[in-house]
């Protein structure tokens, strides 16, 4: 059973010798009673620093003070507060403790009969240790009874100067399976402080901006009653949003004894949720109903899979709400918005409570009928109030409601809209997007209004744009409803297809520089010390190949823009690393694991990110612009937009490329360069499409990229120049179009390269540029180093390489002499008499031989080939060069006949050679097995509490808790999130294809369900990309976190595999399936046969199928 958090204990009422209020330790139900007795008796001397008293103890304990000085060392460190299984303190103390268990058994020895045991102990405790012992019996309500044991004659009034201990006593605990009494014991506050603020030190650790405030925080909180309630008084109250989007960090803290519970009440009787309504922003109040809303802790509920327990949480905070209004003296006195805000979310809170319910209540129904109550209740809370005349107005005015409104009832539809077939609902899949998304890019700000109004305030102006997709959603919903009650079922479609199908127009190049930019800002944050954060380099620089190769094969203005910041032969390097490591290559593999071991060569990598970050900046900072345009133009079909809202963004684009005059400088001229070099190369014919067109769509992208680039300032010349601009960038574009149909002439290329020109001089002298001006190109040689050094690796030391290669190539040389041979016949074409013969002294495979016989001479070209491609004829071609060795033998063992001779002859190589080369030989299973460790050391084995959790909890609720502090990292911790997604990609490239496997690579749960997830974290995907962070952030990673202990796992099965092949060395699977069912030849066959997928992992291995 896991460890209570500390709890503080008021003892005012019961005339305790110590204080009147102390902190209650738990103790481990195992031995509680003795362990509760010995720390407490000995903490006191711990905290006074005081070695003497220390031993005293000690000798009263068990009878001698051996070793005193480490138990104390020991003791010194026993912090409850900063980690709940702080009493697993090694055998020195166990030993401590079962000797003082002995000696109060042996005291105790005669138990007359229906005296109680407990008291027996404690009176024989009190005794021996000289002190007195106060024991508080407790039931679900508190403190019920008190009861002190002092040493024999001894009164409590007189020995004032003997030391007293508090022991909490929790009679019939419910346990796992069974009751048992368990005990805690006290902890008096001047003890307890310091190692409270120790552990709040540690726990803001996991965050930088609550590292840096770490002391602002520690005052604010120092002495107070309500640890919520005190930060949102303070000046660091943005810690609470740092802190409660961390269920990790928020579970520390509940250790560490500091309230996290905004519906507990702080002195003045109100709970957080009175503070936080009267902070302006809206982020407080949000990340606070969110917590108690979908029971934080417990992961299986939330109101997306409402229960009972959820239900009573959502009518817990309409009572918290309504009692804070009751308590307030001043609640009339306060900001109108305050109280506008209250009514808001009691009126959201009523709307969530009946969907929540009718989720709950038609569980067993059908996932249609869900639906269609969800919409009726939407429609009926689509206005408040439902009679207002000024809907603009009104959707300013209660902001917050309608926000709250909309991303709870998105969540649910597309979590349902996943899950239904009917053709009518893919009608809201766009609007429904769009009305996300423009929420997103034009949000409400902090602002005061214009003269105080609503209406005509110019800060307020851009949230027509959401407001205005937001009733196009509702109209569109309500003919959905209306053909869904009316007319007949209709057709049935994919989900999955469904929504993809509906966000066609959706500009992908946006998702793919978020993601690049995430990366990137992820890679050069990080401290480069170890392998979690080699492995975030390596997986930036996956995404950052991927993302080049994606829009440029695409052929995306992103792809064009990228290309034209970033050196050609770095992108070149940069694709293929992303290449090498996004495939299983055999010969790849050993120079992965050693390039990752090079931290040196990583941190030098890392800054060479830093510059291709900084170079891609305006990049990313435009392209935000661009998504603003998109939404804005996505508007003109389904209703009107004011011109002003475009020239809005012309104005902020425009006081971009002021502020940020250099960088602006940099991006446009590298555009135009791009596109000039483009330009300048010749023309493909058009009898290779592929390449021809390729280019045409090349030049289009850069036309594109360029107007882009520039089109802001239409808004702010003159008409004439505006015209000649536009008419020279529609002239572009048409020439470049008009070269789809047939090959460029001499003609056409000097027009275009002229309209270019004449473009360029106009946008020169509209922008005022240089394009001439010297630009230094990226330089990232240890990019280039890595990319070189992917494939070229030597696993053996110099000695074993000379060994290994002469065993081979001497083994090897007849068949050389064979292949030699044939290939001198067939050029010459002479027939070999005896050609069977030297046929049988090569390692061709069998159905080769065959072939190569029955067609010797009348097939030279082809056998040629046969013999390249299958056989070795000299020890260049087999071995290579002598750094070369394990990278031909890599190539070598990809063929079979020579894979089996070479594995009968590795039992003739010494010991640790053979050893050596057999794990190169099973790299696969190695590689995996190496990769699953990885995982779990930076999955479980970094945290003490999820490693404390992994070892001791057996419960499923605590397993599903664990679950959630991992999601909780993963989320949170961006370097764990980098590394951990490298490692899960390394093995899903592994396991790759394998239909057998197909759980641990799909996506089995929830929104996108069904899924490749190896496609997602090598690709990407824009309908997760954006939905899963608009609408349910913590889905994705669930399923991550989930494949992931599958693959923990599996991984002592994929161990006995591998010691099993390289101990026995089955050439077949059935072979090997011999060995396992044979007990004793297989070391573990419990762990292989344990493994539900075995079988699947088993084909991994160097056996023939």
């Amino acid at each position: 059973m896991p460890l209570q958090s500390p709890v503080i204990r008021d003892l005012s009422l019961w005339n305790s010798r110590v204080s009147n209020s102390v902190w209650e330790i738990y103790t481990p139900d195992k031995n509680s009673l003795y362990w509760s007795i010995l720390i407490s008796y000995l903490i006191p001397s711990v905290h006074s620093k005081n070695p003497v008293d220390f031993a005293k103890r000690l000798k009263n304990l068990k009878d001698d003070s051996l070793e005193s000085q480490s138990l104390m060392g020991k003791l010194e460190n026993f912090n409850p507060f900063k980690k709940k299984h702080a009493f697993h303190f090694g055998d020195n103390m166990a030993v401590v403790m079962q000797k003082f268990k002995k000696r109060i058994n042996q005291r105790t020895n005669f138990r007359p009969s229906g005296v109680n045991v407990d008291d027996l102990k404690l009176a024989a405790a009190s005794e021996m240790l000289n002190c007195f012992i106060e024991v508080y019996r407790l039931d679900s309500t508190g403190i019920q009874k008190k009861e002190t044991f002092s040493p024999r004659a001894q009164s409590i009034v007189s020995s004032s100067n003997l030391s007293t201990i508090i022991i909490f006593y929790h009679p019939e605990t419910q346990l796992k399976n069974r009751v048992k009494d368990t005990f805690g014991f006290g902890m008096v506050f001047e003890i307890a402080q310091p190692l409270r603020e120790k552990a709040l030190t540690f726990i803001l650790r996991k965050d930088n901006f609550l590292k840096e405030n770490n002391i602002k925080i520690q005052q604010v909180v120092r002495n107070s009653e309500n640890f919520l309630i005190s930060l949102l008084k303070s000046d660091v109250k943005d810690a609470i949003l740092r802190i409660y989007k961390s269920p990790y960090i928020l579970a520390k803290l509940q250790n560490a004894g500091y309230n996290t519970n905004p519906l507990v009440k702080g002195n003045e009787g109100l709970s957080a949720f009175y503070f936080s309504m009267q902070l302006m922003d809206t982020q407080y109040l949000n990340i606070l109903y969110s917590y108690v809303s979908n029971n934080f802790f417990k992961p299986g509920e939330s109101c997306r899979k409402p229960n009972e327990e959820i239900l009573k949480k959502l009518s817990d905070l309409k009572c918290a709400f309504e009692t804070d209004f009751g308590n307030s003296t001043a609640f009339s006195l306060l900001p109108p918005f305050v109280v506008q805000r209250y009514t808001e979310i009691l009126k959201f809170n009523k709307y969530q409570t009946k969907v929540a319910k009718i989720m709950k209540d038609n569980q067993q129904n059908n996932i249609e009928d869900t639906i269609l109550a969800i919409f009726k209740e939407y429609t009926d809370y689509f206005l408040y109030p439902s009679d207002a005349h000024n809907e603009f107005e009104n959707y300013l005015k209660f902001s917050y409601y309608y926000e709250s409104l909309d991303s709870y009832t998105c969540l649910l539809l597309f979590d349902s809209l996943l899950l239904v077939k009917r053709k009518a609902y893919s009608d809201l899949v766009e609007p429904l997007f769009l009305m996300m998304m423009s929420n997103n890019y034009f949000p409400q700000k902090l602002h005061n209004h214009d003269s105080g109004t609503l209406l005509g305030c110019k800060g307020c102006a851009h949230r027509a744009i959401p407001f205005k997709y937001r009733t196009n959603f509702f109209k569109v919903l309500k003919k959905v409803l209306n053909k869904i009650e009316t007319g007949p079922e209709g057709a049935i479609a994919s989900p999955v297809d469904m929504i993809l199908r509906s966000i066609q127009s959706i500009p992908k190049d946006e998702f793919l520089l978020e993601r690049l930019k995430t990366s990137l800002k992820t890679a050069i944050n990080v401290e480069v010390n170890d392998t979690k954060n080699v492995l975030t380099i390596f997986r930036t620089l996956q995404v950052l190949g991927e993302v080049i190769a994606t829009s440029t094969n695409e052929n995306f203005v992103s792809g064009f823009l990228l290309s034209a910041h970033i050196p050609y032969d770095l992108e070149l390097a940069l694709m293929d690393i992303r290449n090498d490591i996004s495939h299983y290559k055999a010969n790849v593999i050993q120079g992965r694991l050693n390039l990752e071991t090079r931290i040196g060569l990583f941190q030098k990598i890392q800054d060479e990110l830093k510059l291709i970050y900084q170079t891609l900046e305006p990049v990313f900072s435009c392209q935000q612009f661009k998504m603003k345009e998109y939404i804005i133009q996505s508007a003109s079909p389904l209703f009107y937009v004011s011109n002003e809202e475009l020239k809005n963004i012309a104005v902020d684009r425009e006081t971009w490329s002021k502020t940020n005059r250099d960088q602006f400088k940099s991006y446009t001229v590298n555009v135009f360069r791009l596109f000039e070099r483009v330009l300048k190369k010749s023309f493909p014919k058009m009898n290779d499409p592929k390449k021809y067109f390729q280019r045409i769509k090349r030049l289009q992208d850069g036309a594109k990229a360029l107007n882009f680039v520039f089109s802001f300032k239409v808004k702010f010349v003159d008409p004439m120049t505006i015209q000649h601009l536009i008419d020279a960038g529609d002239e572009l574009q048409n020439i470049i179009t008009s070269l789809e149909k047939s090959e460029p002439t001499d003609q056409d290329i000097a027009k275009l390269q002229g309209n270019f020109l004449k473009y360029k001089s106009l946008l020169k002298q509209v922008f005022n540029l240089d394009v001439n001006d010297a630009n230094s190109e990226l330089k990232c040689e240890n990019l280039i180093h890595l990319k070189e050094n992917l494939r070229d690796f030597n696993v053996f030391e110099k000695a074993e390489n000379l060994k290994i290669r002469k065993i081979i190539l001497d083994f090897l040389e007849p068949s050389f002499q064979a292949t030699m041979k044939l290939e001198t016949a067939l050029r010459n074409s002479q027939t070999l008499p005896d050609l069977d013969q030297v046929l049988d002294q090569t390692y061709l495979p069998n159905k080769k031989r065959k072939k190569i016989k029955v067609t010797f001479l009348s097939e030279p070209t082809q056998n040629l080939k046969i013999l390249e491609d299958f056989s070795y004829n000299s020890k260049d071609k087999a071995l290579g060069k002598e750094h070369e060795t394990t990278q031909k033998l890599v190539e070598m063992l990809a063929k079979e006949e020579y894979k089996k001779v070479l594995l009968q002859l590795s039992s003739t190589f010494e010991k640790s050679l053979e050893n050596k080369f057999l794990k190169l030989v099973n790299q696969k299973i190695e590689f995996l097995i190496k990769k699953i460790n990885l995982i779990e050391n930076i999955l479980i084995d970094e945290e003490d509490d999820i490693r404390d959790l992994v070892k001791w909890g057996r419960s499923d609720e605590i397993k599903d808790y664990n679950k959630f502090l991992m999601r909780q990292r993963y989320v949170m911790e961006l370097d764990v999130k980098s590394s951990l997604e490298m490692l899960l990609f390394d093995c899903m490239n592994i396991m790759d294809k394998r239909k057998d496997l197909v759980d641990i690579y799909t996506k089995m749960d929830n929104m996108f369900a069904g899924v490749d997830l190896r496609n997602i974290l090598s690709h990407g995907n824009i309908l997760i990309d954006t939905l899963g962070t608009l609408l349910d952030p913590d889905d994705l990673p669930s399923e991550i976190i989930i494949k992931m202990l599958e693959l923990i796992d599996d991984k002592k099965a994929l161990k006995a595999l591998s010691d099993l092949w390289i101990k026995k060395k089955p050439m077949t699977t059935e072979e090997l399936e011999r060995l396992i069912k044979n007990q004793n030849e297989c070391q573990n066959p419990n762990d292989v046969i344990n493994c539900p997928r075995w079988k699947s992992y088993a084909v991994f291995l160097p056996t023939r199928q």
